[in-house]
């Protein structure tokens, strides 16, 4: 390894040649009035007993405040850095202060526009981590880093700084390298435990070069790209930091074309950078928000990843692996600033130069994403409310009267005998195994159930018991120090908290084989008595009701991440509505819930998806589908947006989200279609149905108590069910067949059968995706990432290269403006060309009864069939090609077909190709 000085401006740094890197008070002496008070103040009082036994708020002799040692200091003058570049010193308060800004030695400027701004960390020459010593081979640099200077802290005590760091950089392949900054003097410390597929070292020419401070100077580092110098990491913007619960770096993107991080609910798809946007990252069951501060919670899984476009049209991606909670802040600079409260940071860079090539090799690193079985891509139905097997049975008569293709009917929670893993209410639904044997002889039709992992402690329930046995439940620390109730734990010293079930519950740890043993003994016992071929799981944030010791320090930490300011302004704690943060995990209690919390619902993937395939059998993949995820969970679930509300916004957002999680690795993706809570409109449901039918995960599915009674079918609408009578008839739920707005069944019976046919292609993308890394869902700026004019987009999405939807996604909307990327295309319904070449916005009128507006890419092959009511059904229909020609009249495509649901179709499937072209 050949290394160099290069003098950039002022400063030197060393190079290793071919590396690359947010009163009236109106008192009245009257008796009513104090009556009214008192009342009041009584509620308020209710209200705070309330949420101080069930929503984790400590007694305030119990709610212990960890206590912040900082040194003296005195401010310096003013920040150095511009707006937009300044590291925010408050981050963690709701209110900025001058005083409070100074007490912590930064840098106070009541002029700044950004609120973010005022408050900045002051860079200073001579402190912070200066590089002491180098070693390189072929493909690893070794540098090493100590601190030097006044030691001061924002968030931690002085001692709590680590002093000397350990940066190794690694070359793993021409388009990929890591970058990781660990605590040399322990190197036990914390890190996350998933498989990576670390490629093997190549000898190829890199598309990178690594650049680094000489020995002696503060540290700086940047990762250019070779072919055009662009710096694509650039870590020298701000001070590093590293203390034991809080570490920060912050880089300088090359642009502002940035797309990712999550899960978070973003209202563009490109970030704005406009001003100080700080994103919670820590896995919680939090739903989807509807006003500005609510954006910027964490939702339920946790992706640091990013794609950036460069002005020049390439791309580049970085990932950082931390399973701690954390936030990203993006400030108009543009910088990101990381900051999370354990771990170590682990950087990965992949340069590309497509968008497409990054997340193909980020997706090598973390898994590809799982192939779903055929009847997994047909529509589904769900409802959390179904008070019977009858209710069950009157949505699906009625989806299939309506002419509505069907394939997939879930039995949510309400199936289980008092909310318990494993049991079937043997009143309400003692019938439900014999209705979904009948699905499937019947209608060709596949069956999902939920099951959680909270495990009651109910006495008689003999899955309790059993798990105690195997000892296979998350537990306090062995001293049982921190279990500040006697009923927050068990003879075992398992920890118990409330969550669904009637009684207290228990939670398995999924990081100990027995764990994995024997839920997949209980899923394959369940699969006896009621048969299912795919299993949906939450909430593995996880979600839970316990109190917690908040002297501790693992549930005080210094630094109150985003993820603790939540319910409007209020400062809560990391632990609320979920485990505490000291519990114990792993075969020897090697892990501290606090490190790997996000990973609750990713290390409860795999083993759900081991078992299920046991219970089905026959070698056949089965399907599952998971709330919460972590980078890798793609390899072995899809993911559903979570529980969002029936709005116009989290219509639009849902598109943007389905484009994220694209780029995660986790393209079998939607939302639930017409909204989870609050009660839909037919206007809205329509146009929701006609974007859900081409979500890769498509189900309607809503919340309890929401149009539990609607008035819908009127005298004899579909006599085949509901006899003549001049009553009218009342029905449970907001699936399509169910409103009098007979619209809302006829376009989403024509949108889903337009799914159905597109589904041969829809499938194929699936096998590439599985194969090679690519996306399934492409925003246009993966296609045409050298047009301006697409960096912006939200709201048009293509499946694959070949087919781009411009959704209805406004309320009384008569207009829809498509763009259309350079070349040429065909509207879907006509199959006529589009006037004019590409690069030109269209307007297309629209009414009520519109369809949404499809276009073919030309130069594409289109494979189709014809579509039923099931893909059963479907599958048998014979295979027909939609040819767009280009401009040069060729054409070409791809089909991918296998029986559809095998495990391993190597030797069974086919791939193929499919050209087009004309001779004139």
């Amino acid at each position: 390894m050949e290394a160099k000085y290069r003098n950039e401006g002022d400063g030197v740094v060393t190079t290793n040649r071919g590396r690359v890197e947010k009163k009236q008070t109106n008192k009245r002496c009257c008796i009513a009035v104090g009556v009214i008070v008192v009342l009041i103040i009584a509620a308020v009082i209710g209200i705070i007993v309330y949420f101080v036994e069930f929503h984790n708020k400590q007694p305030e002799s119990e709610a212990v405040k960890a206590t912040t040692s900082l040194p003296p200091s005195q401010p310096p003058p003013g920040p150095v850095q511009a707006a937009g570049q300044r590291v925010d010193c408050l981050i963690d308060q709701v209110v900025k202060t001058e005083t409070e800004c100074k007490q912590r030695g930064c840098s106070w400027d009541p002029n700044a526009a950004d609120d973010g701004d005022k408050c900045s960390l002051y860079q200073s020459a001579d402190v912070g981590y200066k590089m002491s010593a180098q070693t390189t081979n072929d493909s690893i640099t070794l540098l090493e880093l100590s601190w030097d200077g006044e030691k001061r802290s924002l968030f931690s005590k002085v001692e709590d700084i680590i002093n000397n760091i350990k940066l190794e950089i690694k070359e793993l392949n021409d388009n990929t390298l890591q970058v990781t900054f660990t605590d040399a003097n322990n190197p036990d410390r914390y890190k996350v435990p998933i498989p990576l597929n670390i490629p093997a070292f190549s000898a190829k020419p890199k598309l990178y070069e690594t650049l680094w401070s000489k020995n002696g100077d503060k540290f700086s580092l940047k990762i250019t790209r070779k072919s055009d110098n662009t710096v694509l990491f650039d870590a020298s913007v701000a001070d590093l930091v590293m203390e034991n619960q809080y570490l920060s770096l912050s880089t300088k993107p090359p642009s502002k074309n940035v797309y990712g991080f999550g899960e978070n609910l973003h209202k563009s798809f490109k970030h704005q950078f406009k001003k100080a946007e700080t994103w919670a990252m820590f896995a919680r069951d939090q739903p989807p928000g509807q006003d500005s501060k609510q954006h910027y919670d964490n939702l339920y899984g946790v992706h640091n990843f990013y794609v950036c476009i460069e002005n020049s049209g390439n791309a580049h991606g970085v990932f950082l692996l931390n399973s701690n909670a954390q936030d990203v802040t993006l400030t108009s600079g543009p910088m990101i600033t990381y900051r999370t409260i354990g771990g170590i940071l682990d950087f990965f860079v992949f340069t590309g130069p497509t968008p497409m090539n990054v997340v193909q090799q980020y997706t090598a690193l973390i898994g590809r994403p799982y192939m779903p079985p055929y009847w997994a891509l047909g529509f589904q139905l769900c409802r959390y409310g179904y008070k019977n097997t009858s209710d069950i049975k009157a949505a699906v008569e009625r989806t299939r009267a309506a002419g509505i293709p069907h394939d997939i009917q879930y039995a949510d929670i309400d199936y289980m005998d008092a909310r318990k893993d494993f049991t079937i209410d043997p009143v309400n639904f003692a019938d439900l195994p014999e209705y979904f044997k009948e699905l499937r002889a019947n209608h060709s039709m596949k069956t999902i159930i939920i099951l959680d992992p909270a495990l009651s402690i109910q006495d008689g329930y003999q899955i309790y018991p059993q798990g105690k046995q195997k000892n296979i439940f998350i537990k306090w620390p062995s001293d049982n120090s921190s279990a500040i109730c006697d009923e927050c734990a068990d003879e075992e010293n398992n920890m118990l908290g409330y969550v669904w079930p009637d009684n207290r519950t228990v939670f398995p740890d999924f990081f100990k084989d027995s764990t994995k043993q024997i839920w997949k003994e209980w899923i394959v016992n369940q699969s006896r008595e009621l048969e299912f071929d795919g299993l949906w799981i939450r909430p593995g944030e996880p979600f839970w009701n316990l109190k917690c010791d908040m002297s501790h320090s693992l549930e005080n930490p210094p630094y109150k991440t985003k993820a603790c300011h939540i319910y409007a302004d209020e400062l809560r704690n990391i632990s609320d509505k979920t485990l505490c943060m000291v519990a114990v995990q792993g075969e020897n209690d090697e892990y501290n819930h606090y490190d790997v919390h996000n990973l609750y619902g990713w290390s409860q993937t795999l083993p759900t998806l081991v078992a299920l395939r046991e219970a089905v059998g026959n070698n056949k993949r089965g399907m599952v589908v998971t709330r919460s995820t972590f980078p890798g969970s793609g390899q072995h679930a899809g993911h559903w947006l979570g529980d969002n509300s029936a709005n116009w916004q989290h219509l639009r957002e849902s598109v943007i989200g389905m484009l994220e999680f694209n780029l995660f690795g986790i393209p079998y993706v939607g939302a639930d279609i017409c909204g989870f809570f609050g009660n839909t409109t037919s206007q809205l449901c329509k146009r929701w149905m006609q974007v859900g039918a081409f979500y890769p995960y498509s189900r309607n599915h809503n919340g309890i108590g929401y149009i539990d009674y609607y008035l819908v079918y009127i005298v004899g609408l579909y006599p085949s069910i509901y006899c003549r009578t001049t009553t009218l008839v009342y029905i449970v739920g907001h699936d399509p067949g169910s409103f009098a707005d007979r619209s809302v069944a006829e376009l989403s019976k024509s949108s889903l059968e337009t799914r159905y046919r597109l589904l041969p292609y829809l499938y194929t993308l699936f096998y590439k995706a599985n194969t090679y890394g690519d996306v399934v869902v492409s925003s246009l700026q993966f296609q045409w990432p050298n047009d301006d004019a697409v960096l912006d987009i939200s709201e048009q999405f293509m499946w694959g290269d070949a087919i781009l939807f411009s959704p209805i996604l406004y309320e009384n909307q008569t207009r829809v403006e498509v763009y259309l990327p350079e070349g040429r295309w065909y509207d879907y319904y006509t199959k006529a060309a589009v006037d004019n070449i590409g690069k030109q916005h269209i307007n297309i009128t629209v009414d009520s009864n519109s369809e949404i507006p499809i276009h073919i890419r030309g130069g594409r092959i289109i494979p189709t069939k014809h579509s039923a009511l099931t893909t059963t059904q479907s599958r048998q229909t014979p295979f027909t090609l939609m040819v767009a020609l280009d401009s040069n009249d060729e054409a070409s495509g791809e089909l991918f077909w296998d029986d559809g649901e095998s495990i391993d179709t190597t030797t069974s499937s086919c791939l193929v190709k499919l050209l087009q072209q004309i001779s004139m």
